[in-house]
């Protein structure tokens, strides 16, 4: 057989063969799709969060800034909770599709104290998203399950309590949450069926100052809302 012949048939075998070998199912989406509306994390469940300070990215010191944190008073609790509701597209009941990650990740004096939720999913491994909990510090150091559904499953989870931050502006007892995207495809805050909308802005005169801010319910307000396919 002639060299070059030798040559083209065994790049032809060698295509054939990576054709025919399996796929690894953690890099191929499976076509089922995850979403998540993430609500607000203040209060016990079915009352009123009362937000006390805008989307900002700082301090809370300027009106009509716009970031990606809001903050919350403590009200009625210092717990701060990790709720939200959680779809698996034509999917029933299940309860080890998504996993919680909760950990600190900043404390100590001299700074902010920051805890985080981290959102993973069994298929791949992959952690899809990180709710953070600024001015709070963690109460549950393993992971626990999220319930999936569709239609959507509510979760409510205590996960850490709001503390004064000696070492960070701001010491009054409340939560300033934001969230931290890994890898998700679509991604929304205040969109279509989130009523009321929390609009754009720092729209509370002073956020110590509980008859100038806005209070949603916990349980029929979502914040921000990820969405992205299994094992994508």
């Amino acid at each position: 057989m002639r060299w070059s012949v030798a040559v083209a048939l065994g790049a032809a075998l060698g295509i054939i063969a990576g054709f025919l070998l399996p796929v690894s199912k953690s890099s191929a989406g499976t076509g089922y799709w995850y979403e998540a509306a993430i609500a607000p994390p203040a209060r016990f469940q079915g009352n009123k969060a009362l937000l006390t300070c805008g989307w900002h990215t700082g301090a809370c010191d300027q009106r009509y800034e716009d970031g990606p944190a809001l903050d919350w008073d403590d009200t009625d609790t210092l717990w701060v909770f990790f709720r939200g509701w959680f779809t698996r597209s034509n999917s029933p009941y299940e309860w080890s599709r998504l996993w919680a990650d909760p950990y600190q990740w900043k404390e100590g004096p001299g700074t902010c104290d920051e805890m985080v939720v981290d959102v993973y999913e069994s298929y791949s491994g992959r952690r899809r998203f990180g709710m953070h909990y600024l001015h709070a510090y963690t109460m549950v150091w393993w992971d626990f399950s999220i319930y999936t559904q569709d239609p959507p499953r509510w979760n409510d989870f205590g996960v850490a309590v709001m503390i004064q931050d000696a070492g960070c502006p701001g010491q009054w007892y409340h939560v300033h949450d934001y969230i931290a995207y890994v890898r998700v495809q679509y991604t929304a805050r205040n969109g279509p069926g989130n009523p009321p909308a929390i609009p754009k802005g720092d729209y509370c005169m002073y956020d110590w100052d509980p008859s100038d801010c806005f209070p949603y319910w916990n349980n029929a307000t979502w914040t921000r809302w990820a969405k992205w396919e299994e094992g994508y």
